[in-house]
């Protein structure tokens, strides 16, 4: 099948001012596999689900991202199992099971399908979603992704080094020193993922044995999302994964951003992925 791939370059200036507080429509949980996982809804018409990344709970999408997408989209961002206000069990935690839970989180909200959007560790478990339930899945927008596990592990374990600071390795150093201000603006998090939580969720990582030889069974069409300098998920995966998938696939790189894009431009962030959810034709 013939693969089109679209670059957009965006250079981003300006941290985006936080949005007023956004109430959801709906908030709840679901039981899911031994675990009970806490949603929020917003907006209304077709559904959007948005998977997070490691160690990160549904308070970290930005307000500001959160309202441009519900504008025109029904949004449903959760907590992964065992962290901050989803439970767990004593399963060992695995992508593929974290991708069974966000089928079953679709399940739960009466929803047979939906698009999808993983940021991080959340887009390898939409990937894994779109492997086991194709049926579940109509686009799907892989954030900050890979295709294996080896470079994301350095990462994490760079950024929990003595004297690290996590949270900068979101951004690239030129931008951080342009906006010395940029953690006053980074989302409120209202009860924080505990420790074991967060190891469990890194030795899910450790585990998985990552997509590249299935990607070429994702017949979806999928939209990748990455910032040029994004030192955590390396701009040359999401590349190589839109070369693997086996649909329609669009590649969009934004310039002077980090793993933190969402951060730095939630509306731009929010045009690019609207407009990739609003085409209805199938590029041939």
């Amino acid at each position: 099948m013939f693969r089109r791939v679209l670059i957009t370059a965006l250079l981003l200036l300006q941290l985006a001012v936080p949005a007023l507080a956004l109430t959801p429509d709906q908030a709840g949980s679901v039981r899911v596999q031994g675990a009970s996982l806490a949603y929020r809804v917003y907006g209304s018409g077709e559904p959007l689900l948005l998977i997070t990344g490691y160690g990160a709970t549904m308070d970290a999408w930005p307000e500001a991202l959160l309202a441009d997408l519900s504008r025109s989209r029904k949004v449903i961002v959760f907590d992964n199992r065992g962290m901050a206000y989803s439970t767990a069990s004593a399963r060992p935690f695995s992508i593929e099971l974290f991708a069974e839970d966000a089928a079953g989180l679709l399940r739960g909200l009466g929803l047979k399908r939906a698009a999808v959007l993983g940021w991080s560790m959340g887009s390898t478990v939409a990937q894994e979603l779109a492997l086991a339930h194709p049926d579940m899945v109509d686009k799907l927008v892989l954030y900050a992704t890979d295709i294996e596990n080896t470079d994301v592990l350095h990462a994490l374990n760079r950024m929990s080094a003595p004297g690290e600071a996590p949270l900068a390795h979101l951004f690239p150093e030129a931008w951080r020193t342009a906006h010395p201000d940029y953690l006053e603006k980074m989302p409120a998090v209202g009860r924080p993922p505990s420790a074991e939580a967060v190891e469990r969720q890194k030795q899910a990582i450790v585990r998985w044995g990552g997509t590249r030889s299935r990607l070429g069974r994702i017949h979806a069409p999928v939209l990748l999302v990455v910032g040029a300098g994004d030192s955590v998920t390396m701009p040359s995966k999401s590349r190589e994964a839109a070369g693997l998938l086996g649909g329609p696939a669009w590649l969009a790189v934004f310039g002077n951003a980090g793993h933190g894009l969402m951060f730095q431009a939630p509306d731009d962030l929010a045009r690019v992925v609207l407009d990739f959810l609003e085409v209805r034709q199938t590029v041939h």
